[in-house]
C-alpha cells in the first residue's frame, strides 16, 4: 500500500474512537430496550416498577436516589410511565435517549466521512499539501527538512489537521536556532559590505561603476569643501582675497 494510503488510515477523521463510541451506543440502545420492556411490565402489576429500578441500576450502574426510588414507588402509574410528566424519572430517561440519539448521530457522520470518496480524497488531498511542503522545506535554507511519514504520524497522534503547523511544531527549536543562525549570517554579510563599501552611497558601489564626483567626495572636511568653493569664485572673477590694489 502505497505511504499516503497507509498513512491516511491513520489519519481518517474520528476513526479511531468509533468502535468506542459503537460500544457505548450498543450499550445504551440495549438498555432503551430494556427499558421499554421494564415500563411495559410497570404498566402490568406494581412489582414490575421493581424492574424499572433494576434497569438504571444494573444494566447502567446508575444509582437512583431515595428519593427518585420513592417516586418509581409511589408515583401513580399514568405519571410515572407518561413521558410527557415533569418527573425527576423521566428526566434522567430523556437526558438518557438525547445521548443515544446524539452518539447515533456521530456514527452516521463517521461512517459518511470515512466512506471510500472521502478517504480517497483524503488521501489525494495529504499527498498534494506534503508534496508542496516537501518542496517548501528541502533544508536548503538550513530549516530541518520535511519528513512526510514523521509529519503526518505526529499529526495524526496530536489531532492537528494542518500539516505545515505540524511540521512547525514538532520542529520547534530548530527552526528558532536556523531562524538564529540566518540573522546572525545576514548581520555579518551586511557588516563586511559596509567595511568594503559595497553598501549603496558609501564609496564604490556594489555594481563596480565610479561614482560621480560629489558622491566620491562628499566625506571630505569642511576645510576643504571652502578652500574649493573660494577658488571656483576667484575662477570666475566674481570675489577674491587676493585683489591687488
Amino acid at each position: 500500500m502505497p505511504q499516503g494510503e497507509s498513512l491516511v488510515n491513520q489519519a481518517q477523521i474520528g476513526w479511531n474512537y468509533k468502535d468506542d463510541i459503537e460500544a457505548e451506543y450498543g450499550k445504551l440502545n440495549q438498555w432503551k430496550k430494556n427499558w421499554d420492556t421494564a415500563v411495559e411490565q410497570a404498566r402490568a402489576s406494581e412489582e414490575g416498577r421493581q424492574r424499572l429500578v433494576e434497569v438504571f441500576e444494573k444494566d447502567l450502574g446508575i444509582k437512583l436516589s431515595v428519593a427518585e426510588k420513592k417516586e418509581i414507588q409511589e408515583t401513580p402509574s399514568e405519571i410515572l410511565l407518561d413521558p410527557e410528566e415533569n418527573t425527576k424519572l423521566n428526566a434522567i430517561v430523556n437526558k438518557l435517549n438525547s445521548q443515544i440519539d446524539g452518539l447515533k448521530g456521530e456514527l452516521d457522520s463517521l461512517k459518511e466521512l470515512n466512506s471510500k470518496e472521502r478517504q480517497d480524497a483524503l488521501v489525494e488531498k495529504i499527498n498534494t499539501e506534503a508534496a508542496g511542503l516537501v518542496e517548501k522545506y528541502d533544508g536548503k535554507d538550513g530549516n530541518p527538512v520535511f519528513d512526510k511519514a514523521k509529519v503526518i504520524e505526529y499529526s495524526v497522534q496530536n489531532n492537528i489537521p494542518d500539516l505545515e503547523t505540524a511540521y512547525r511544531i514538532m520542529n520547534f527549536d530548530a527552526l528558532k536556532e536556523a531562524t538564529k543562525k540566518q540573522a546572525l549570517a545576514d548581520a555579518k554579510k551586511i557588516q563586511d559590505e559596509r567595511k568594503k563599501g559595497f553598501v549603496e552611497g558609501e564609496g564604490k558601489p556594489a555594481d563596480g561603476v565610479e561614482p560621480p564626483p560629489e558622491k566620491k567626495h562628499r566625506k571630505r572636511s569642511m576645510r576643504a569643501i571652502g578652500e574649493t568653493a573660494l577658488k571656483d569664485m576667484n575662477a570666475e572673477g566674481s570675489f577674491s582675497f587676493f585683489t591687488e590694489e
